[in-house]
C-alpha cells in the first residue's frame, strides 16, 4: 500500500480498511458498494428535492405568510441587529422572516433598502396584521430605495425570499411610533 502524507492514525485507518476489505468475497463486495452507491445517491436526491421546495415558496404567497420560515444557503455573511440586515447570500432559497415588528400605537416605519442581485430570485417583503404581504423590492441587479408605511397597531413582520439567489441587501428600519422590533434572524 502507498503510504499517504497524513497522522499515524489516518495510516492506520486505511490500512483497517485495506485489510477489511480484502477478507470480503466479491459478492459481499458487490453489497458494500451497493449501499454505498444508494446511500450518495439518496443525499444527492434528498439536497436538490429540498430545494424543489424551496423553490416553490418564492411564487406562492399562502407559503411565504406561514409562521414556520423554511430556507437555506449555502453562504451566508453578514449580521442583523434591531435596526440593520446587511448580508451576502449565495444560492438562497426559501423565506426566512428578519424582524418581526410589534405597533403598539399607529406610526410610520420606513424601510430604507439597497439590494443586488446577481442571479437568481430575491425579494424583500413586508407582512401586515391582515396577512396582505406588501413588496419592498424585487430586482434582478442593483436597486435602492425606500418604502414608508403607515401602520395600524398590530404585528408586522420583513421577510426575505429567494430562489437559488446570488446577492447582497442591505436594510435599515427606523420608526416613529411605540414598537417593539424582535430579531428573528438565527445568524445576526
Amino acid at each position: 500500500m502507498a503510504y499517504l502524507q497524513g497522522s499515524d492514525n489516518e495510516c492506520l485507518i486505511l490500512t483497517f480498511l485495506k485489510s477489511g476489505l480484502d477478507m470480503l468475497n466479491p459478492k459481499q463486495m458487490m453489497r458494500v458498494i451497493l449501499m454505498i452507491l444508494i446511500m450518495v445517491s439518496t443525499s444527492l436526491l434528498y439536497g436538490c428535492n429540498t430545494n424543489e421546495q424551496k423553490s416553490s415558496i418564492y411564487d406562492n404567497n399562502d407559503k411565504i405568510l406561514q409562521d414556520g420560515d423554511s430556507f437555506s444557503f449555502t453562504d451566508r455573511i453578514g449580521k442583523t441587529d434591531e435596526n440593520r440586515l446587511d448580508i451576502r447570500y449565495n444560492r438562497f432559497y426559501g423565506v426566512q422572516t428578519i424582524w418581526v415588528i410589534k405597533v403598539e400605537k399607529p406610526g410610520v416605519i420606513n424601510v430604507d433598502y439597497a439590494s443586488e442581485v446577481t442571479s437568481g430570485d430575491f425579494k424583500v417583503v413586508l407582512e401586515t396584521p391582515e396577512q396582505e404581504l406588501i413588496r419592498i423590492v424585487e430586482d434582478k441587479g442593483k436597486r435602492q430605495g425606500s418604502h414608508k408605511l403607515n401602520a395600524t397597531a398590530g404585528t408586522y413582520k420583513i421577510k426575505i425570499v429567494g430562489k437559488n439567489a446570488f446577492g447582497r441587501i442591505k436594510v435599515d428600519l427606523e420608526t416613529e411610533s411605540e414598537v417593539e422590533i424582535i430579531v428573528q434572524d438565527n445568524n445576526s
